[in-house]
């Protein structure tokens, strides 16, 4: 088994990053990537405590296969997914806490989730490799506010012709 853990990375004071730890089948830290893409979206204001990665888009290759790991919003950017590719990555991984506003939802979910899932399928297709997309789901709802629904389940895929 090999484990892609979700952190939240402090380097120092002041210094963090919404990072993966890559733990391969013998329990051993095989690698680590920082999210890239910092969203300054409403209810999403993570570029006023995250950094953004300095690591560059990498593969490791594991008891599994070669995989490639990028964090949430960069799955919106092509070239995230591209150059993880180009570093041999057969499987891209996207952790991910993806949703919207509740009161968004009825216009425009079908929508924003229709165009999440194309973005994860055209990674695989443009790539040739496999993606495994697994999203938060439930609603996050803070104290005093309407809070994010998060659209559950994962999305896995292919590339097929």
């Amino acid at each position: 088994m090999v484990i892609i853990a979700s952190l939240f990375e402090k380097r120092a004071s002041g210094l963090y990053h919404n990072t993966a730890a890559i733990i391969n089948a013998r329990g051993e830290l095989q690698g680590l990537y920082r999210k890239m893409h910092i969203p300054d979206d409403p209810l999403y204001y993570e570029k006023f405590y995250f950094t953004p990665g300095d690591l560059g888009f990498r593969s490791w290759p594991t008891e599994r296969g070669k995989l490639g790991v990028c964090i949430c919003w960069d799955q919106w950017y092509p070239e995230a997914a591209r150059l993880t590719a180009m570093q041999g990555a057969e499987i891209l991984f996207y952790p991910t806490a993806i949703g919207w506003h509740p009161s968004e939802k009825a216009r425009h979910g079908v929508n924003q989730h229709g165009a999440w899932e194309i973005m994860q399928r055209s990674h695989a297709v443009a790539n040739g490799c496999f993606v495994a997309a697994v999203n938060r789901i439930g609603l996050e709802k803070p104290a005093g506010g309407a809070g994010i629904e998060f659209w559950g389940p994962k999305l896995c895929c292919r590339a097929q012709w």
